[in-house]
């Protein structure tokens, strides 16, 4: 557990899958920065960096059946 809790408070996490857009794997891994001074300023900053990225926009059905899909039917009845 104590390696655990020094992991969370000193390593950056594994990079993202190559899955993952470019751009927003740089967003995300910036939101998981050790240092405040490294992560966003604000939620608004965040929001606009989310905003310019060329990602579809899914309606509400689209989400529900991804998280089916990937976290079983528990998550979104």
């Amino acid at each position: 557990m104590v390696q655990t809790l020094a992991a969370h408070l000193y390593e950056m996490p594994t990079p993202l899958p190559s899955s993952v857009p470019a751009e927003l794997a740089e967003i995300i891994m910036r939101c998981l920065a050790k240092s405040p001074e490294e992560r966003w300023p604000d939620v608004a900053s965040l929001q606009n960096s989310l905003g310019s990225l060329p990602l579809p926009v899914w309606t509400a059905q689209e989400a529900k059946n991804w998280w089916h899909q990937h976290a079983g039917s528990a998550c979104c009845s």
